[in-house]
């Protein structure tokens, strides 16, 4: 197939999926998607004006990425599984890890193309972070310009740099601007030099000593750096001393789909739930080590863990819908609630109100359980979560599919969507076929308290206090957690937050602030 074919292809192909991720923004924040789209675009429409020669099997890499992100966005709508999307994070984090891919190979193809023709494809914008006289987007009161890329090195801005034009784009948005215009074009319009009709693309790190640091660090034209890269930076600038448990629990917040890669949405995000930037680490630490943090759950996972508890009952996770921001979740008279706590910086985290419509301010989560103590009575405290077999919100179709092509003795512990509060354990027998055994969640018959798990066999079933104790129980059979196997870093990630906790439950009670 020719270079020009392949390009057609991208185009059709990326249209197709930004199309796609319009119509699932209305439910669930897809920036990170939409802006690495609208990169690959603006990419093509450069190859579709330039007069240089380009290899096509320079693009192949490129449009199978973006064809594989296709497959699957259209699988959520064909199969109506929309829904599935918002509440799963498991399922947010595979697009994830396709997306990322796409970023790279648009990054390989441009080092690519820039060795071949010694020309530099875009996105390049003015290196300078000074704004032009006119057309500039503004965002919080400061001007924002930017040239995504990926690096494996430090990269420096390059003065010569041509401004892209493009022309009728949105600023209203934070990710980047999509063309609008009623014409006979398909594609964004690029004019180099075109400084008065220029909206540039925006840097997305509202924090202000968060931006300088990422300037200085990566260059102002860098939207994506890979860990090792990013590490380096941050203990050169910011925590020289930074331990290696607050290494490996620093990138789980950051990239928790383990992509590689660490954004300037991602980073965005960790100041504004963790920030000011010097204060990272010390408040990551005190809110991870807290009893009542639960991390990368979704509100359907924190609705299962809470619903056999008293009222009073509460825990604290990440957002899966306000990027930066956490959410409480917390059981009353019977019923679960979850309540938003928006970051609102640099004043802290906001939750609505009924006698303030702008909501009330809290300087720290701290703060915040310590105000509403008097229905917020006890921490919830299961290790479930952090355990590296559980994989929460899944339904059996999914684990069927998860567990293919793993050996026997694979495994992996999940809800019982159909037989809520209970759990299911899914596993490869010896034939290599994928069964499921109900774990029944053992509850008191007057309080609806959680006592323990039981896997239902004889007249009379054990009664274990925890689901690894039942684990341990069926070892010959479950060997091998499939976490273990696809994500190895999570579970070292959470076994260092639960080694936080267990630290921190050894200490004499105090307040933290």
């Amino acid at each position: 197939m020719s270079g020009d074919s392949l390009l057609e292809r991208c185009s059709d192909t990326n249209q197709s999926v930004l199309q796609i991720l319009k119509k699932i923004e209305k439910e669930e924040d897809v920036t990170e998607f939409i802006t690495t789209v609208q990169l690959v675009q603006i990419t093509i429409n450069f190859l579709l004006k330039s007069e240089k020669k380009y290899g096509g099997e320079q693009l192949k890499a490129i449009l199978t990425s973006l064809e594989e992100f296709q497959t699957e966005l259209q699988a959520l709508l064909s199969g109506n599984k929309l829904v599935r999307f918002v509440a799963s994070i498991r399922l947010r984090r595979k697009l994830e890890g396709i997306m990322a891919q796409v970023h790279e190979n648009l990054e390989a193809f441009k080092r690519s193309f820039r060795e071949r023709t010694k020309v530099a494809p875009p996105p390049v914008l003015a290196s300078s972070i000074e704004p032009p006289k006119s057309g500039i987007a503004e965002r919080s009161g400061s001007w924002r310009g930017a040239n995504p890329v990926v690096i494996g090195e430090s990269r420096t801005s390059n003065p010569s740099a041509p401004y892209l034009s493009l022309r009728g784009a949105s600023t209203s948005s934070s990710s980047l601007p999509v063309d609008n215009r009623s014409s006979s074009s398909d594609h964004l319009s690029l004019e180099p030099n075109d400084m008065e009709e220029s909206i540039l693309l925006s840097v997305l790190i509202d924090d202000k000593a968060g931006r300088n640091f990422w300037f200085s660090a990566f260059g102002s034209e860098t939207f994506m750096v890979h860990h090792d890269v990013f590490l380096k930076r941050w203990k050169d600038k910011i925590s020289p001393e930074m331990t290696k448990d607050e290494e490996v629990l620093l990138l789980y917040v950051l990239d928790n789909s383990y992509t590689g890669n660490i954004n300037q949405h991602r980073f965005n995000e960790l100041i504004k739930g963790f920030g000011p930037i010097n204060e990272v680490l010390n408040n990551m630490k005190s809110i991870m080590s807290s009893p009542w943090f639960y991390g990368f759950l979704n509100k359907q996972e924190a609705d299962m863990l809470l619903r056999t508890e008293p009222s009073g009952t509460y825990l604290i996770r990440f957002s899966s819908t306000q990027p930066g921001s956490f959410a409480l979740g917390y059981t009353i008279e019977g019923k679960v609630s979850h309540i938003l706590i928006k970051a609102f910086k640099p004043l802290g985290f906001v939750v609505p109100s009924k006698d303030k419509p702008e909501g009330r301010i809290f300087s720290t989560l701290f703060e915040l359980v310590d105000c509403y103590k008097a229905f917020l009575s006890r921490s919830y405290w299961n290790p479930l979560s952090f355990e590296s077999f559980f994989e929460g919100d899944m339904s059996s179709a999914e684990a069927d599919e998860a567990l293919s092509g793993y050996l026997p003795g694979t495994f992996l512990v999940r809800f019982s969507l159909n037989h809520p509060p209970n759990l299911c354990i899914s596993h490869k027998d010896a034939k290599g076929v994928v069964c499921h055994t109900l774990i029944q969640a053992v509850t008191d018959p007057s309080s609806g308290r959680l006592l323990g798990y039981s896997v239902p066999m004889g007249s009379t079933p054990t009664v274990y206090p925890q689901v690894n104790n039942v684990i341990e129980y069926y070892g010959s059979t479950l060997k091998v957690p499939l976490k273990k196997l696809t994500n190895p870093n999570w579970v070292d990630a959470n076994a260092r937050a639960q080694k936080w906790k267990e630290e921190r439950r050894k200490l004499p009670p105090q307040r933290i602030t």
